[in-house]
């Protein structure tokens, strides 16, 4: 019992990805709650792929080194898709059905 607490705990973190990989399954069978959502956590297994792969941690390495510049890059976008809402709502007599509110006018061409 001891060196599976070790693994748990170890400093990569692998136990634990592991853990939340496999807890939605598990929880499921004990609980009859819809866990759907959770095994969204079962992606998190690729990010133990950083650890064998060294393109992946270069990756990584960039994206953290450059997210304040992805940051700035999704505000401008979700600034131009309101503005571009905006104008296409101030047009929305054409279509009031389809038009008739912002959040409308952003998901149109749908």
């Amino acid at each position: 019992m001891n060196g599976d607490r070790a693994f748990a705990l170890s400093a990569d973190r692998s136990g634990l990805i592991d853990l939340a990989a496999v807890l939605p399954f598990w929880l499921s069978i004990i609980i009859a709650a819809d866990l759907k959502a959770f095994l969204v956590l079962r992606l998190i297994r690729f990010f133990k792929l950083t650890r064998y792969s060294p393109a992946m941690r270069s990756l990584l390495e960039a994206l953290y080194a450059e997210r304040r510049v992805l940051l700035g890059c999704f505000v401008i976008l979700c600034g131009a898709t309101l503005i571009a809402a905006a104008l296409t709502h101030l047009e929305g007599k054409v279509q009031p059905t389809k038009l008739g509110t912002i959040p409308d006018a952003m998901w149109w061409p749908s």
